[in-house]
């Protein structure tokens, strides 16, 4: 079948475009001396040749100065260390978010930087493969149409990881109609990297990650129940294959087995974090499953242990399927189904809450607005006015204001805080001002 590849171009990131420009600026200090040498008349110091020929390397100077100052508040290393850390120490979410006000941080907001540091973590539960050149040795890639061997030459060109490489293009690669039943078993020949994990700049199915493992899940369709179950009877599988499957829309059956034949339920998937147009926090399986609306799932889960995130505060299950019940608007909530309604009283039975609040109460107009500060694209309104069949489903919602979010008003002796100090003495030393500087207006 045809292959229909959507290609998206985004912008350099701010750090990437001050990185290229300083980058540039430094190659051209031989050219500015240069310049200046041929503004200066050898026999008259002290003319207007000259002094122009100083305002414009002032200017210049300037400059690379005002990228450097940018650079540096653009570097949040330092504080990505310490919330890493953190979060490895277990210090709770709560606790790690309420310094966000202390320090005024470029380009990133304070919760992106915690949000990253989750998923960086997490990713260490997972084996991930350091270059594209692992696609040699992956046996079945051929069930996707994709896969030829002239494609798979091509990337295996690229030097390192293919996403660093090809970090501005995302395409979605789509699977085949018809699954070849032979390649899709080759990839369980795959053993020593059946769950190695590769990032991509395309997505098969919901996920930029691929790995044998995951082909062989987003393509299992197509086999019976009784061919799955005896396929994967010699296979383990991760929180991420999990993930990928839930997402994928794998029948109940087939995922109850694959949760049955999987020793590891704990854990974040990464498996969705990478993808930049829809990106989702979840911090276990069970996020995962309010996300597909999957009560029969939840159910199985909250048997192995696995409930849907609870903090409030910071965010909920509630607000996770909040997100997911967005249509084609920005805001507005789609239609809702009976797995949406099931899924909302599952919720509410467990005593889960919203961020959000009553903006309008009148007898005629009456407005929710349902955000998490925290988690990503989580805006949505429901009314009377707006989404009104859907407004009966959520005014009995429990809400949980955002304002409750405990906030230190000053630094202690943490190791958050010290990076924020430090973060603040490296943008000051940035901004240092030259002599030659405070002469140009």
């Amino acid at each position: 079948m045809p292959v229909v590849l959507y290609l998206i171009l985004d912008k350099p990131t701010p750090i990437e475009a001050i990185s290229n420009e300083v980058s540039t600026s430094s190659a051209t200090v031989a050219e500015q001396k240069k310049a200046t040498s041929l503004f200066k008349p050898s026999n008259q110091p002290n003319s207007k040749a000259t002094e122009l020929a100083k305002l414009k390397l002032a200017k210049r100077q300037c400059k690379q100065q005002s990228l450097k100052a940018t650079q540096a508040a653009a570097d949040h290393s330092q504080i990505e260390a310490a919330i890493k850390q953190a979060l490895k120490d277990g210090d709770s979410l709560e606790d790690i978010l309420s310094y966000s006000e202390l320090v005024k941080i470029s380009y990133r907001s304070f919760n992106t930087l915690v949000i990253n540091a989750i998923k960086q973590n997490a990713e260490q539960q997972f084996q991930y493969a350091l270059s594209v050149g692992i696609l040699k040795n992956w046996q079945g890639l051929e069930v996707i149409d994709y896969f030829d061997i002239d494609t798979i030459n091509q990337l295996t060109a690229i030097d390192g990881p293919l996403s660093q490489n090809t970090g501005s293009m995302m395409f979605n690669v789509p699977l085949p109609e018809q699954v070849n039943k032979t390649a899709l078993y080759k990839l369980l020949d795959n053993n020593d990297d059946f769950n190695t994990y590769l990032k991509t700049p395309f997505k098969i199915g919901p996920s930029r990650l691929i790995s044998p493992s995951i082909l062989f899940l987003v393509n299992a369709h197509a086999l019976s129940l009784t061919e799955f179950e005896n396929a994967i009877s010699s296979k383990e599988f991760t929180v991420n294959d999990i993930a990928v499957a839930l997402k994928s829309n794998l029948p109940n059956d087939y995922l109850t087995a694959l949760i049955s034949q999987t020793a590891q339920l704990n854990g974040s998937p990464t498996a969705m974090s990478d993808d930049f147009i829809d990106e989702q926090l979840y911090l276990n399986l069970a996020d995962v499953a309010v996300s597909e609306f999957n009560v029969p799932i939840l159910k199985l889960l909250s048997e192995r242990g696995i409930e849907p995130t609870n903090q409030p505060n910071v965010f909920t299950a509630m607000d996770i399927a909040i997100v997911n019940l967005k249509g084609s608007s920005n805001s507005e909530v789609q239609p809702l189904e009976g797995k949406h309604i099931e899924t909302l009283s599952y919720l509410k039975n467990k005593g889960y809450r919203a961020h959000g609040e009553l903006v309008r109460d009148t007898p005629n107009d009456r407005l929710l607005m349902l955000k998490s500060s925290f988690l990503p694209s989580s805006l949505l309104f429901v009314g009377d006015q707006i989404a009104n069949d859907a407004f009966s489903q959520f005014i009995d919602l429990k809400l949980i204001p955002n304002n409750l979010a405990f906030k230190r008003k000053e630094k202690d002796n943490s190791a958050i805080s010290k990076a924020l100090s430090a973060y603040e003495l490296q943008k000051q030393q940035a901004k240092k001002v030259s002599p030659e500087c405070e002469t140009i207006d």
